[in-house]
């Protein structure tokens, strides 16, 4: 088993700066799970980073009518 983080963030754009959340979420997972996303996010072209996260974003929200938000995610897997 592992320990996934999970931590969230937003930006106005692809190329951040990113405005991390203080939240991290910690779920303990198969080692599968990590294999799995990791796989799926290289489809979209992003690998784990030299610093053991894999960080990702998806599509541009808008908040409130006004604009719009990229929502990023990064994940990283610790033994238990």
């Amino acid at each position: 088993m592992l320990m996934q983080v999970v931590q969230e963030g937003f930006s106005d754009t692809d190329r951040g700066p990113v405005d991390w959340l203080d939240h991290v979420d910690r779920y303990e997972v198969p080692e599968a799970n990590r294999s799995r996303i990791i796989e799926r996010e290289k489809r979209f072209g992003f690998t784990p980073g030299d610093d053991g996260w894999l960080t990702t974003y998806r599509q541009r929200h808008t908040r409130w009518g006004f604009g719009g938000f990229i929502h990023w995610q990064r994940f990283r897997w610790e033994d238990v």
